[in-house]
């Protein structure tokens, strides 16, 4: 997912993009416990989320930490 997409992202699932925002300015802490605090809020509704969309957004976030990874770390 790119910011030039235009994807409404339900409140219940915002937590993740919020925890990318994170992610994006290392602030790591802060982006674990988004998803943290998401996931188990989320955990009683499990049944009325958008999986696919859940999947696509836990992949933008694994995505935005790679390349954080790789801008501090190397790719070693």
């Amino acid at each position: 997912m790119t910011k030039d997409q235009d994807i409404q992202i339900p409140p219940e699932l915002d937590y993740i993009m919020e925890a990318c925002r994170a992610v994006s300015k290392n602030r790591y802490q802060d982006a674990l416990w988004l998803l943290k605090e998401g996931l188990r809020e989320n955990s009683g509704i499990a049944d009325r989320i958008d999986t696919a969309l859940f999947i696509a957004l836990l992949r933008a976030l694994i995505v935005e930490l790679e390349v954080r990874a790789e801008e501090h770390f190397g790719t070693s």
